[in-house]
Formats: structure tokens, sequence, C-alpha cells
């Protein structure tokens, strides 16, 4: 299949990209990625030579930030980069450490 895919600047290919290249529906990009559900051995191999002719990889950064999932990370928004203690957070963030979690009765 000779299907164009969009033209977008400095993105990675995505699983949408791989289904249009492969010629098949996304949930079988996920299942031939993640490696689960059945997928017969000729779209599996399909949906991989996509895989590396577009050079797709996972983002596992976006993979921990799934739902039920423990990704030990936060989120900081800062309104003033210019304000004196905002800049000397930034230089010592290893000092700022997470309270534990306190132990169920």
């Amino acid at each position: 299949m000779s299907s164009r895919l969009p033209q977008r600047q400095n993105t990675r290919p995505t699983m949408r990209d791989v289904a249009e290249r492969a010629g098949v529906a996304l949930v079988t990009v996920s299942r031939v990625v993640n490696g689960i559900g059945t997928v017969r051995e000729e779209t599996a191999d399909r949906v991989n030579a996509a895989i590396r002719e577009i050079g797709y990889q996972r983002n596992e950064i976006a993979r921990s930030l799934r739902p039920g999932q423990n990704s030990m990370t936060i989120g900081l928004l800062l309104g003033d980069l210019t304000n004196l203690s905002t800049r000397r957070w930034r230089r010592r963030p290893s000092r700022w450490r997470p309270t534990p979690a306190m132990p169920s009765s």
C-alpha cells in the first residue's frame, strides 16, 4: 500500500502512522507492539515492517503516564522564572523530597 503519511514537522511517527502504512487498524498495531491478543503472523509481519520503515519507537514516558500506572512523575507550574526563590529552587531540585505515604492502620 502506498498511502501518504501526513507531513508533520519535528514529530515522531505514531502508532496511527504505522497502522496506515501497514494497512491495518490501530488496535492491531497496539496488539503487535504490546504483544497481547492474537494477530495473524502475516499481519504482524506487515506491522513490524511498517515499524522499521518509518522508525516508530514507543514513547516510554507516555506509557508511564497511563491511568493505573505509578510514573513517579510530578508536574510543576512556575509562573515567574525570574523570581529569585524560583531560580534557587530550579538550581537545587534534588533537595526537595516527597513526603512518604502514611502507613494505613
